[in-house]
Parts: structure tokens; C-alpha cells; sequence
């Protein structure tokens, strides 16, 4: 077993806290030899500790210069390095921002600080190399009006300072990176399955990622629209119109955001993706992560974090049956040290049906606020604030042969100007700290408010009927409230 397999296994979690290992690049005996392994012996004398510490000493890289080259798809960024690089970065995209981090790196430039450049090609409006934390760097490439192509290059300072040659150089690695493909629906890493940033090619479970890029390239405006490109996950049922639910190899898939649950009593309505980065789609037990779940799987919505880049980003979505849905995206620093950054999301939507006189109307609100305390300890702060009405609408009735009636399919059975009245109000409150480049302690605290008001049944069908035609119906009032704090 290679070491940092097994450092990927090391995980310890508690209903307060979690401690993460994160797996580091293979020693440099396994980096010249590609698929070689290393051996675990019995010697007293070696240490896990000083096996880890050997290899991410090996692994740091030195960023020494920067680079811009404008070419005709867009721009090259090359990174001189003390060494030859094998640093990998991990990429994402925020509307018209491309970010790429660099793991196991450090900036050495002459000036002492992160590099920075405006309009340095066509289409693009800023370029910056900065420190995240003291082996990350991040790479952030503007565009003018959408996601840029960008060449993310490593190589060694003393090749950087030659001619460019007719043939590749040995032991240059380039990155070519394109909001449109490789960044865009290609997603390395998730952490739903391990709670670790690990790569899913390295995770030996069943894992579906929908990107951000997925859900606004088709357009989609609700969850059931955004799981129909898992395989698999099928829609169940929505408890009279009110909420989602999906089937997973057989069992009722549990939701989770952000690694909470969201259960009945935290999230009575439709849940809302304007602030939705990505889904992540676990297949089979996850148990050991997320306590108790079904043996089905897991369904987990990551949401949108504050952009250290402006991000300003309007959107209009108009459809059949009167349906119409403004959204905005707000994100950027707040200081000048870009140490304290906002994000704000709007969304507002009001729809008819294609059933008879059925109409719904909502608006949400989830501002966000994330301040780097230390170039190793994070505080975000996030509030979400969804005000929803719908009539409760559960559909047509079934015989006394398990046939469906023959009636059309807009009939409403009820009294459609009836509306339950939903309002979900939550705040979360996250501290993040990393004690080294491969130890972290993340800690959370959720708070959410949930009623719902309203007939919650109106001249609804609940029982069988004895000749097909009669029909027993019953009509209800009140008003539920739900507090839950999760930690």
C-alpha cells in the first residue's frame, strides 16, 4: 500500500469536529518510478511523522517569477520554479473568473508579494498570483465578458529564461485550462465522499458531480431538472408540492447541505439553487460520514463561497405557463488585503402550471460574508432566507384497480387559491483552521427556522372510494413551526 493511500484512510470525525488528513504526493522514489510502491517494514527506527515530513519537504516548489504571454486563444501564464514541477492544479470557474491552485507551492518572488497585472490581453481584465496559505497558491484569470481560456505553465526558471525551443522540454509539465471544457463540466476533486479534498480517480466509491457550469448551461431552475444527469437517482414524490425527493438504488436518498442534514423538519419546501456551486452524488452506504442514512446513498449541495475576484452576474430564466425568474450573483473583496470578502444571492420566481389554476411565487435571499483571519485560519459567516407559496396539490386519484382516473391531467382535486405559506430562515456559522498542509480542523454551527402556514389540505381526496366515483375528502388548517440547530 502506498503511503499516501493509506494517509487518505486516516480519518477521525466527531458530531462537533472533524479532523482531516489529507493525502500527500507519492516520495521521490515513487515519483521517478511512476508505479513503484512503497513498503512498510517493522524498522523501529522509521516514523509515519518522519516519512510525512521528508515527503512534503521533497514536494514544496518555489514560484520565483511570473510570466504573461498573450497568444490567440487567450493568454499563457507561465510559473518559474526552482525545480521541476509535478504540482497539479485544481480548477474552478465563478461566471467570468477561472481560479486555479497549486498545492505543495510557495511564492518567492523579488518583490515579497503576489503578482498582479491589468489588462494584460484581449479579453481578459486582471491577472493575479497570490498566497493563499503557506503551501497553496491560487491563480485568478479575469474575463471581460465570460470564463477565458487560459495556459497555466510550470517550469524551471533556467529553461523559462531560454528560447523557446522547436520541441517540448523534458520535465516541463504544461495545463491547459478552459472554462468551457476542461474547467467547466470536469470536476477532480469532491468532498463528500471522504469529508478530504481527495481526488474522486483516487476514491473507490461511486461518485457524481454536477458542476455549476451544468446547471446554468442547461438552464435548470429546480433539483429535479439538475439529478436527472445522475444515473440512477429518480424522482419520488413531493409530499403535496411541497418539497423534493429522490429514489436511490432502491431507498429514499438522504440530503445534505454542506455536510448537514436537510431533514423534514430543517427544510419544508423546494430548495433553492440560485446559491448552489455544486451537487454531489454519493452511491451506497455513507453511514460512517454522515450518521444515520440510508444504505442508498447520499445526496450533498455545496453552496457558493465569497469570491476574492468581483463577480457581478445577472440573470433571467422565461418559460411556459407565465413563468418568469429574475436572479443576481454579487461577489468580491471588501478590504484592500482582500482578507474579507461578500457574496450575495438573490432570486426571485413566480410561475403558473400546467395544472388548472395552480400558481406559485417565491423569493430568497442568502447574503455571505468569509474573513481569512490568518494566512491558516478561515471564518465564514452565511445566511439564507427563503419565503415560498404554493397551493398543496396532490395530484389525481387511483381506482380500486390500480388504474389511474380518466380525467384530464390538469384537473385540480381542491381548491388551487388555497396556498401554504413556507418561510425557511438559517444561519451558518463555520471556522476553519489548517495546522499544516495536510491537517485541518474545519467546525460548524447551523441554526435554521422553519414554518409553514396555511390549509395544508384543502377539499383533498384521503381515502379509497367503494365505486370508483364517491370520494371521501377532508379539509384541514394550521400552522407548524420548526427550530433546529445542528452542529
Amino acid at each position: 500500500m502506498k503511503l499516501s493511500q493509506l494517509l487518505k484512510s486516516l480519518i477521525v470525525v466527531n458530531p462537533l469536529w472533524c479532523l482531516f488528513i489529507q493525502p500527500v504526493v507519492a516520495n521521490e522514489l515513487e515519483q521517478k518510478q511512476g508505479n513503484s510502491q512503497l513498503e512498510l517494514s517493522a524498522k523501529p527506527s522509521i516514523r509515519a511523522a518522519d516519512l510525512l515530513a521528508q515527503e512534503t519537504t521533497a514536494t514544496v516548489v518555489k514560484i520565483t517569477g511570473v510570466k504573461l504571454n498573450p497568444t490567440v486563444a487567450g493568454l499563457e501564464v507561465v510559473l518559474e520554479s526552482d525545480l521541476t514541477s509535478t504540482v497539479v492544479p485544481v480548477t474552478r470557474t465563478e461566471g467570468n473568473l477561472f481560479i486555479a491552485e497549486l498545492k505543495n507551492a510557495v511564492l518567492t518572488l523579488p518583490e515579497g508579494q503576489g503578482f498582479q497585472a491589468i489588462n494584460p490581453a484581449a479579453g481578459i481584465t486582471r491577472v493575479s498570483v497570490t498566497q493563499v496559505n503557506e503551501t497553496t497558491i491560487e491563480v485568478s484569470v479575469v474575463g471581460t465578458e465570460k470564463t477565458p481560456t487560459a495556459t497555466v505553465k510550470v517550469t524551471e526558471a533556467t529553461m523559462a529564461q531560454q528560447p523557446a525551443p522547436t520541441e517540448s522540454i523534458e520535465g516541463e509539465e504544461e495545463i491547459v485550462a478552459t472554462g468551457e471544457q476542461e474547467t467547466g463540466y470536469r470536476v477532480p476533486n469532491a468532498s463528500t465522499a471522504t469529508k478530504t479534498d481527495t481526488p474522486i480517480r483516487d476514491i473507490p466509491a461511486s461518485i457524481q458531480v454536477i458542476p455549476r457550469e451544468v446547471i446554468r448551461d442547461q438552464g435548470a431552475t429546480n433539483i429535479r431538472e439538475t439529478l436527472r444527469n445522475v444515473s440512477g437517482v429518480t424522482y419520488s414524490s413531493s409530499s403535496g408540492n411541497r418539497g423534493e425527493r429522490f429514489v436511490l438504488r432502491g431507498f429514499e436518498a438522504e440530503q445534505f447541505e454542506n455536510g448537514f442534514r436537510n431533514d423534514f423538519f430543517s427544510s419544508r419546501t423546494q430548495r433553492e439553487l440560485a446559491h448552489i456551486q455544486q451537487v454531489e452524488v454519493l452511491k451506497g452506504p455513507a453511514s460512517i460520514l454522515f450518521g444515520r442514512v440510508e444504505p442508498s446513498g447520499v445526496v450533498n449541495f455545496v453552496t457558493k463561497q465569497p469570491l476574492l475576484e468581483p463577480l457581478y452576474e445577472l440573470g433571467f430564466t422565461a418559460g411556459s405557463f407565465s413563468f418568469f425568474r429574475p436572479t443576481a450573483d454579487l461577489s468580491g473583496p471588501i478590504t484592500k488585503d482582500k482578507n474579507l470578502a461578500y457574496r450575495f444571492n438573490i432570486a426571485y420566481e413566480n410561475a403558473g402550471s400546467f395544472r388548472d389554476r395552480v400558481q406559485s411565487d417565491r423569493i430568497f435571499l442568502a447574503p455571505s460574508l468569509s474573513w481569512q483571519i490568518s494566512p491558516d485560519t478561515k471564518f465564514s459567516f452565511d445566511v439564507t432566507h427563503l419565503r415560498d407559496k404554493r397551493p398543496i396539490d396532490r395530484g389525481i386519484v387511483v381506482l380500486s384497480n390500480n388504474q389511474i382516473a380518466n380525467i384530464p391531467i390538469s384537473r385540480v382535486l381542491g381548491d388551487p387559491t388555497q396556498q401554504e405559506d413556507f418561510t425557511e430562515t438559517r444561519a451558518t456559522l463555520a471556522l476553519e483552521h489548517r495546522f499544516s498542509s495536510n491537517i485541518s480542523l474545519k467546525s460548524a454551527f447551523r441554526y435554521t427556522n422553519a414554518t409553514e402556514d396555511g390549509p395544508g389540505c384543502t377539499l383533498q381526496i384521503f381515502d379509497a372510494s367503494n365505486d370508483d366515483q364517491n370520494y371521501p375528502v377532508s379539509q384541514c388548517f394550521g400552522r407548524q413551526d420548526y427550530n433546529r440547530p445542528l452542529a
